[in-house]
């Protein structure tokens, strides 16, 4: 990648092997600033959810690479929950000022054990994700268990991701998404607003407007 190929672009899409190595020629030394205007980057369906790529990603934005990153999609990249921990910390270093979109799609590999990560710290620093408007999930067939009752306590929370309008997700296990549908069609009944504005649920093709 030369520093004048990608000086005005806005939106990037890599896929295939692009991984680690691709991830750090892509994003270059701190200092350097010619990514400085992407909006989008799209790395899905390649090898850039892995622990490694992620931790040069994280960097990157910390020190303003991608300081005008507004949508990240990771999805169907293999992200591990040890990965999904990594952003998360980033974003409560306050490394993700202004992104409104984090696509995680199709990551089979992510368990329920990095969202739980993710309230608890939504809990103690409530401007984590503070731009964040469209979180997906659908496709990760992981969340199971008790993914219902966590996502329900991040997102019924006015003060906890306070931009969200979009949750996409689908939990194969009955009981938990069970558990999540019967909370939300309570807060829809109550007319409540607490929760996000609008909320999809594509394993029963449902739509809920707040």
């Amino acid at each position: 990648f030369k520093e004048g190929t990608l000086s005005a672009v806005e939106t990037l899409g890599l896929s295939g092997e692009f991984g680690v190595v691709g991830v750090k020629a892509l994003v270059g030394e701190a200092g350097q600033t010619y990514l400085s205007r992407i909006v989008t980057l799209r790395l899905a369906e390649s090898q850039a959810g892995s622990l490694s790529s992620v931790r040069v990603l994280s960097r990157a934005l910390s020190d303003g690479r991608l300081s005008r990153l507004r949508e990240l999609d990771l999805g169907q990249t293999g992200l591990t929950d040890a990965g999904l921990r990594t952003l998360t910390r980033a974003a409560k270093a306050d490394q993700f000022p202004s992104l409104e979109v984090l696509n995680l799609r199709e990551n089979k590999l992510l368990t329920c054990s990095p969202i739980k990560f993710l309230r608890t710290t939504l809990k103690n620093c409530p401007a984590c994700f503070r731009s964040l408007s469209s979180l997906i999930l659908n496709g990760c067939d992981g969340l199971v268990g008790d993914a219902g009752e966590v996502l329900f306590d991040i997102v019924s929370s006015g003060e906890r991701l306070p931009s969200l309008e979009k949750l996409q997700l689908e939990i194969v296990e009955d009981l938990a998404y069970n558990s999540f549908f019967e909370k939300v069609t309570k807060e829809v009944k109550a007319r409540s607003r607490s929760c996000c504005k609008i909320l999809r649920v594509f394993s029963m093709k449902t739509s809920f407007a707040f």
